[in-house]
């Protein structure tokens, strides 16, 4: 669940650059200039040369290989999950090379410097009432700390409850856990589901598995349908989009859960244009000062590096602008 703001004209100087430069195996890649002691190169994640370092170099790596020019080593492949979504694809690219360009943070097991453009609690972008902090988990996060984590005033969790196909494996690993942690103390959760789906016929296939995993479960917020995955889903039309949202979001509402779909500004504006997602929820993905979509949304995922007691690592923040507690 990843989204930047797009900088100008660095995708045509990097396919400018790998025209020329292909990397392989093992090759040695100038280090950028540090008075820092170089961390060991299994715990950087994006330092794909493994000379303990990130730079630039990294970046066009990473961005040769989701463009299927080049292969990295496993060992690579590994640490080119910037996003830490369990994806290698080009919004890892988009971040590190974010990172190493000097338009966001570089992170180190050591030290971390976070820049966050966002507004502070009070401010109220676009159409709000209501305004709550809250967190999106998965996996990735490992165990949580779901006390701590409601003692640091944050309001709401929304939970990876699985993702493709009703299939053994595909559900998050932690789903089962959190969700009962979330109960157990009184916190509010609503569940993503991360869509694979092309049809009709597979978004039955999805909604068919997310209703099994929601099973027993007590929902306070929608389950959200994840649609963001350009590598699979990317060359869809709106009205294959509409399609899948409509199959998903129809039966999953029709077992009694409130329901949405999550994207990023871009899927937002360009894909995601159907009249259909009106009737949904609809989630913004946007890392910025404010979010900058002009329709009606109800929740804003404003950072994906935000830091909450009761989590080892970063985590996504979200600002709330309904209070689905009131709803029925």
């Amino acid at each position: 669940m990843r989204y930047r703001r797009r900088i100008g004209g660095w995708l045509a100087v990097l396919i400018a650059v790998v025209t020329v430069f292909t990397p392989m195996e093992g090759m040695a890649v100038a280090a950028s200039a540090t008075a820092e002691e170089p961390v060991p190169a299994a715990e950087l994640t994006g330092d794909l040369d493994g000379n303990g370092v990130i730079n630039m170099m990294d970046a066009l790596m990473l961005y040769s290989f989701v463009s299927g020019k080049v292969n990295l080593p496993v060992a690579a492949q590994k640490r080119a999950d910037v996003s830490e979504n369990g994806l290698v694809d080009s919004h890892d690219a988009i971040l590190l090379y974010r990172d190493t360009s000097g338009g966001g943070a570089t992170t180190t097991t050591t030290t971390t410097t976070t820049t966050k453009l966002r507004p502070s609690t009070t401010t109220v972008p676009t159409n709000p009432t209501t305004v709550l902090r809250g967190i999106d988990v998965s996996y990735a996060q490992g165990t949580v700390s779901w006390q701590e984590v409601k003692e640091s005033e944050i309001d709401f969790a929304i939970l990876r409850c699985g993702y493709g196909d009703d299939e053994p494996g595909q559900q998050d690993e932690r789903w089962e856990q959190n969700a009962a942690a979330c109960e157990a103390i009184g916190l509010p959760y609503g569940a993503y589901f991360f869509c694979y789906a092309r049809n009709a016929e597979e978004a039955a296939r999805e909604a068919a598995h997310a209703l099994r995993l929601l099973e027993g479960k007590t929902l306070t917020y929608p389950v959200f349908l994840d649609m963001e995955y350009s590598k699979w889903q990317g060359d869809l039309t709106p009205a294959q989009y509409a399609e899948v949202a409509t199959v998903f979001c129809e039966t999953v509402g029709a077992a009694g859960y409130k329901v949405g779909v999550y994207s990023n500004l871009d899927w937002w504006r360009n894909r995601l244009t159907d009249p259909c997602f009106d009737r949904w929820y609809r989630w913004v993905a946007q890392y910025y000062d404010e979010c900058e979509y002009t329709g009606t949304y109800q929740m804003w995922q404003y950072s994906d590096s935000d830091t909450v007691g009761g989590i080892d690592g970063t985590v996504d923040m979200n600002y709330c602008y309904a209070d689905f507690s009131a709803l029925d």
